[in-house]
């Protein structure tokens, strides 16, 4: 976990939303300036040194992803904050480096942080598009296939792991995902799922409650790639 107090923005206008990310931080011992639209996000990242920014997704203009374009990539680190269904392809090619879904939990949150604060894998490069050429032989129609297999199987996986926090099947679909990640060239997700597959012994359910919220953001950015990749080709 992330030491020593952090600074960070929050910008959301749910108030209760708001309400309960603020006191996850506070309870992480972080420091919080928070503002409730987009306008008085910019204004704050213009006019306070943080550390770190969560940002909503559809709050009033500009809503999370274009703040975080405006960043660009060089920027402060930035956790994307999204509605219970949303999906971190809804953010395209945002500079976000982590993204939780509401409700956040303490231990996701916490995992968000850390990952937005070390090392990030753009959406550019979620996918190995030399493995996946060389292995379809560079046909747009196999590789179109392929993703649409890839998208069946994570869902399928990631709904077992959910159901599954607690029981054998969790194995099972880690295995099964770190397989179709493998094949498609989706490295950050296999290596997660690889991962993921190996926990055991005590306090188990946490750190898989841990994973998991990675695990997700990893798919989401493959399947965010893919589908940029997909709309350069012509068969």
């Amino acid at each position: 976990m992330t030491s020593g107090t952090l600074h960070i923005l929050l910008a959301d206008d749910n108030p209760a939303a708001r309400s309960q990310v603020a006191g996850l931080l506070a309870e992480l011992g972080h420091e919080t300036t928070v503002v409730e639209d987009g306008a008085a996000a910019v204004s704050a990242l213009a006019a306070v040194v943080v550390d770190l920014a969560i940002l909503d997704f559809d709050m009033p203009a500009p809503a999370g992803p274009e703040i975080a374009a405006m960043q660009g990539a060089g920027g402060v680190p930035m956790v994307g904050l999204s509605p219970a269904h949303g999906a971190r392809a809804d953010w395209g090619e945002a500079p976000i480096r982590a993204w939780l879904t509401k409700p956040v939990g303490l231990q996701a949150l916490a995992a968000a942080i850390e990952r937005a604060l070390g090392p990030s894998v753009p959406v550019s490069e979620a996918v190995d598009l030399v493995h996946l050429a060389t292995y379809t032989a560079g046909d747009a129609t196999l590789e179109r296939e392929l993703a649409g297999l890839f998208r069946v199987s994570t869902d399928r996986y990631l709904t077992q792991m959910r159901t599954q926090m607690d029981g054998p099947g969790w194995k099972d679909a880690a295995h099964g995902l770190k397989g179709a990640a493998r094949g498609i060239g989706a490295n950050e997700v296999a290596r997660l799922a690889a991962y993921a597959e190996k926990l055991q012994g005590s306090a188990v359910r946490a750190r898989r409650e841990s994973v998991l919220p990675e695990i997700v953001q990893a798919v989401d950015a493959a399947h965010a790639c893919l589908k940029h990749h997909l709309a350069q080709l012509t068969d």
